[in-house]
């Protein structure tokens, strides 16, 4: 019993153990939620990683082994996905869609939707007219 209670304090101790790892995956749900809630606002690690108590370095580092991605990546597919919505409208503007999905303009919004989805915001508006 006494070597169990070792173990489970040092497990605690090296960040290890099963308390620690719930905290950091609550933590990444929380930081997710946050996400998905404001990304047409503003989001840096920094506010967001205040924000569930973590500092921003060891914040980056656990939701990357959590999440298999950068929190800006996590971001910009949150941002990516909500647009693809939006450019099924095709009376709003590219302009319009890249502002209400949190970028900061047109031209950071093509590139980041060309880079995830290999087409330009108008292609793949295109491509969804020419689907339906």
């Amino acid at each position: 019993m006494e070597v169990q209670a070792a173990v489970q304090k040092n497990d605690i101790k090296n960040g290890s153990g099963a308390g620690i790892i719930a905290r950091n995956h609550q933590a990444i749900q929380q930081a997710c939620s946050i996400v998905l809630s404001e990304f047409a606002e503003p989001l840096s690690l920094d506010s967001v990683s205040e924000r569930i108590g973590f500092s921003k370095f060891h914040f980056e580092r656990v939701f990357k082994q959590i999440m298999h991605m950068t929190f800006y990546q996590y971001v910009t597919k949150v941002r990516i996905s909500h647009s693809q919505m939006l450019l099924a409208d095709s009376s709003t503007s590219i302009t319009d869609i890249a502002i209400a999905s949190g970028f900061s303009g047109s031209s950071a919004f093509s590139r980041a939707f060309r880079q995830e989805t290999g087409k330009s915001p108008s292609d793949f508006r295109k491509f969804l007219q020419s689907h339906t």
